[in-house]
């Protein structure tokens, strides 16, 4: 290892004492040829061994720091995914240690249902983490414990060589807080219609088009939905959509709910448009039955399986699908909500990029996060299908428009260019949100409260985890 300056001070300091103390013992004899003698006898063979020590101490920090300087260094690299993204994010890697060989990347991938548990457990701990994605709905939390290393420093020293401009106003918000940016994004939210068109045919209904509504989206799952041997059971849904938050979020912006206040101190969601959100989810779920029942699902890929022909599903599945779908589809714009202009609930950014506050090697982690979301691996890793590009320079590129399927990769980039955007602040336990709209959804399901009383308990239950 290098020693530290503070090191080789205290070494220095030592080398002086044991000088002083020598020198002290001659000046106190009390004959001139004691004097001699003492230095004859006693202080050549000491001052020689003396010189030895410094000597060897000097070659062997500057041994340590040729070793230092060749030496490799290893961050670890955290992040969930599938074996796809995996794939992916391996790729770059290889890339980055190519072009860096004094910096290994060591690829840690965890299971999304317990990867925030696992990062925390680990900070706790004091265990090894370098580079990592937090989901946005988690970035508060970190923020909150002093867990992440501001990168304000880095980025005004390499801002001509990041080009921050490059990155989309709304990705780069999503890695602030209290001023400092603590991360960089990859990609963006990315929403889209995948639609089976050979069921399309099937039927003769045209191609879901970006002028369609929620109305029209109904209408057409209706036609879509079917029993197909006669038994009285559906085996064909006309949609899926699922009751989560991300959809929630996007529904709400665009019918004009709101689920926050600007302060974080109250929840708005009690209101019409909040109704009118959880009216249409009950709608497709209960009154036209045109998405299928959480036991139909049975954990499988309905779309996928072709049992619906219409699926409301997020950027990340294109990869999947280029391998492994066996029928013609594409993607369409998500439905306009009727009488509103297009609008987008912006809660939270996206999912940011980190560097550990605690990392023993903050400048290698932070070469590897500006390779990982520069232009030229966000390029290649944008062919995979996988994202939408947080960087404008690549989302406008051939390589994310012109791969296909899709063919209409430009749906995705909707949300990114709707002028009417409305950013909501986060909380601290904004991830804990999704639990309190299910399960008063659940209530509404099995009949036992109505839309009003639904959507009126979603609210206090919201303002209790604002309270907590």
């Amino acid at each position: 290892m290098v020693p530290t300056q503070d090191h080789n001070v205290t070494q220095d300091h030592n080398v002086n004492r044991a000088l002083d103390r020598y020198f002290e013992g001659s000046v106190n004899m009390k004959h001139p040829s004691d004097q001699t003698k003492a230095f004859s006898a006693g202080f050549v063979l000491p001052f020689v061994l003396l010189m030895l020590i410094i000597v060897g101490l000097i070659l062997t920090g500057e041994g340590c720091r040729r070793e230092e300087s060749h030496a490799v260094k290893t961050i670890r690299f955290t992040t969930w995914g599938s074996p796809a993204s995996n794939e992916v994010f391996q790729k770059v890697v290889d890339e980055f240690e190519k072009r860096n060989p004094d910096i290994r990347v060591e690829l840690m991938m965890l299971p999304w249902n317990q990867y925030h548990r696992k990062l925390l457990t680990m900070l706790a701990a004091g265990s090894k983490l370098d580079f990592m994605r937090l989901a946005n709905s988690y970035f508060p939390r970190f923020v909150e414990n002093n867990a992440l290393l501001s990168l304000n420093d880095f980025i005004e020293r390499d801002r001509k060589e990041i080009d921050i401009d490059d990155f989309y106003p709304m990705a780069l918000r999503g890695c602030r807080a209290e001023g400092k940016i603590y991360g960089l994004p990859l990609d963006v939210v990315g929403w889209a219609i995948y639609y089976n068109r050979r069921l399309f045919d099937q039927k003769g209904l045209p191609y879901p088009s970006g002028s369609w509504t929620w109305d029209e989206f109904i209408q057409v799952a209706k036609k879509l939905t079917e029993d197909l041997d006669g038994d009285g059971i559906i085996d064909r849904y006309g949609a899926y959509v699922k009751f989560k938050m991300g959809v929630i979020e996007l529904l709400a912006g665009q019918s004009g709910a709101m689920i926050l206040d600007r302060e974080n101190s109250t929840c708005l969601f009690d209101s019409p448009e909040g109704r009118a959100v959880i009216q249409l989810f009950y709608d497709l779920m209960v009154r036209h039955r045109v998405v299928p029942p959480v036991e139909a699902r049975a954990g499988q890929d309905v779309f996928a399986a072709q049992k619906v022909a219409m699926a409301l599903l997020m950027r990340g599945m294109v990869t999947q699908y280029r391998q492994s779908l066996a029928f013609d589809w594409d993607v369409a714009p998500v439905p306009g909500w009727p009488g509103k202009e297009p609008r987008v609930l912006i809660v939270g950014g996206f999912n940011p990029w980190v560097i550990s506050r605690r990392t023993e090697l903050p400048e290698a982690s932070w070469r590897f996060l500006k390779f990982f979301t520069g232009k030229e691996a966000l390029t290649e890793m944008v062919k995979t299908g996988r994202f939408v590009p947080a960087r404008k320079s690549v989302a406008e590129s051939p390589a994310f428009l012109k791969t296909s399927p899709p063919d209409n990769n430009k749906v995705f980039l909707d949300l990114i260019e709707s002028p009417n955007k409305v950013f909501v602040p986060r909380f601290l336990h904004y991830n804990r949100l999704e639990k309190a709209f299910e399960d008063n959804f659940q209530l509404l399901i099995e009949g036992r409260i109505d839309v009003d009383e639904c959507v009126t308990r979603i609210a206090r239950d919201v303002e209790a985890l604002i309270r907590e």
